[in-house]
């Protein structure tokens, strides 16, 4: 047969005949499957005419190997590399489809991937600029959005020059085309070999202007001693998203068990049974040319819905718990700064004549109108004492 073991090679071009015929062949590839071979083998033919008259060859001879191992091994690394292609597609996808920027580059400092994501964060994609020109060349500053961020800080350049790891590190962006500057908060990690050296770097970063901002936001209130005023509303605001938080986590939960995708990962290992024996199945067994494809299908399909679905999830679950947080962080520090107040204003005011002790902090005014009246209720008492 030809390579696809099942064309029969007609008889006039077996190299045999070919050769007694006159002809020379090098080197064809057959497949041989008989009563005595019934799995078969892949067969290199060489042949050549048998000395004689030029006119008329007085036969032929053959010379063949099994390459039956050669062939195998060939067409195992030509699924592996489909796997790779596609395993190579499916990452390069995935990349280009999240939210936060990925950067990659080698242990020159040559940039190797910028996903989609990190060229609409920072308003520019790879540049041909040496490490050391980095920090200049993308705008980037510290938090006070002022002092110039040094290159050896930069997270990219501390994972390839030293191998070392960062996490959320934050950075402000400002350049021509984000002239309005953007914050972004970064994590780093050296990429290593098989010894331990250090091959490149990669970064992480997300753009985290709002939470940044509506920090610096809350920052001033506090200062201001807004936060007085808004307490109450800070309190339902928390306790409405701790109530988002439980219902997304328990989503979160009930995907992570989902009982169809196990249920598609169980039918996929009873598929397994016929490792030994695969390339037969779904080659020549009707039910196998159906099944496997459609299993493939449907995993992949179910699979990537349900990764879409968890990082949906995972981004609003995360996004209420930060702003969970920030609620009662200011709670926290609302009343620290209350106590404080207090205890100034004890230090300040003495009990006046008359009065055992000034009022105790149980139930003690919270507004800074309501504490200017009490304080000049005791400066009346004082003075009516005085009288």
């Amino acid at each position: 047969f030809y390579l696809d073991e099942m064309t029969h090679v007609p008889t006039h071009e077996l190299p045999l005949l070919r050769a007694m015929g006159g002809d020379s062949v090098d080197e064809m590839e057959l497949f041989i499957r008989n009563d005595k071979k019934p799995d078969g083998v892949f067969l290199s033919v060489s042949g050549r005419p048998l000395a004689g008259d030029p006119d008329e060859p007085s036969g032929g001879v053959v010379v063949f190997r099994d390459i039956t191992a050669h062939k195998k091994a060939q067409a195992e690394l030509s699924r592996t590399m489909e796997e790779l292609r596609n395993q190579s597609e499916l990452m390069e996808t995935t990349f280009n489809s999240i939210r936060d920027g990925i950067v990659v580059a080698d242990e020159e400092g040559h940039f190797l991937y910028v996903n989609p994501a990190a060229e609409q964060i920072v308003g520019m994609g790879a540049t041909d600029t040496s490490p050391e020109e980095w920090a200049e060349t993308y705008g980037t500053f510290y938090p006070d959005r002022e002092t110039p961020v040094e290159a050896k800080d930069l997270p990219l350049v501390r994972a390839v020059s030293t191998g070392e790891s960062t996490d959320d590190v934050d950075l402000f962006i400002r350049n021509a085309e984000r002239p309005d500057g953007v914050f972004i908060r970064v994590s780093g990690r050296p990429l290593l070999n098989e010894i331990g050296g250090i091959r490149g770097g990669v970064i992480a970063f997300r753009d985290v202007t709002e939470h940044m901002l509506s920090e610096e936001a809350l920052a001033r209130a506090f200062a201001q001693g807004r936060l007085d005023m808004i307490d109450t509303i800070l309190h339902n605001i928390g306790n409405a998203i701790n109530s988002v938080t439980v219902g997304i986590r328990t989503v979160h939960q009930d995907l992570a068990n989902d009982q169809a995708l196990r249920r598609l990962r169980a039918l996929a290992d009873a598929l397994k049974a016929h490792r030994d024996d695969w390339i037969d199945y779904i080659s020549n067994d009707p039910q196998g040319q159906k099944v496997m494809p459609f299993v493939i299908a449907l995993a992949e399909d179910s699979a990537a819905m349900n990764e879409g679905l968890m990082r949906t999830v995972e981004r609003v679950r995360d996004r209420a718990e930060h702003i969970a947080d920030i609620v009662r962080t200011q709670k926290a520090l609302g009343n620290r700064a209350w106590i404080a107040r207090t205890s100034t204003w004890r230090r300040r005011w003495r009990a006046p004549s008359g009065c055992s002790r000034i009022p105790s902090t149980r139930g003690a005014p919270r507004s800074t109108a309501t504490a200017k009246r009490h304080r000049k209720s005791f400066a009346s008492r004082r003075a009516s004492s005085t009288r």
